[in-house]
């Protein structure tokens, strides 16, 4: 649910559109996670060679407040998954389904799955 590629990550959601809740947070190093608290974790690299990190969403493009000036270079990458079994299915336009970004500068590694989602439940 995560590509990566020069300058951009792709994130995808458990469901096809509606609002989503993206939370981005930067942060001096990595931070301690409780695992609990997220049905999926992984960890990966991204580069900002401009110092900007612009938040996007495929069908309608940027916000108006969906840049992030960061300083230039490499980071690393947790990207959390909340609330996905909220989500009757891939077609659902909403679900109580949450995301966030934790970034902080870093060497690069290759992209890793920390926690896996074992699927919706029921």
């Amino acid at each position: 649910m995560v590509a990566v590629a020069p300058g951009i990550m792709a994130v995808g959601t458990v469901r096809y559109g509606g609002p989503t809740l993206v939370d981005v947070e930067i942060v001096i190093s990595k931070p301690a996670l409780d695992l609990r608290e997220w049905d999926q974790v992984l960890q990966c690299s991204v580069v900002f060679p401009s110092g900007v990190l612009r938040l996007e969403v495929p069908e309608t493009g940027a916000a108006d407040d969906a840049s992030i000036v960061v300083a230039p270079g490499s980071y690393q990458a947790f990207v959390l998954y909340a609330e996905l079994d909220s989500v009757e299915d891939n077609r659902a336009l909403s679900g109580d389904d949450h995301y966030k970004i934790i970034l902080w500068p870093a060497e690069k590694m290759k992209l890793t799955l920390v926690k896996k989602w074992r699927g919706r439940k029921g």
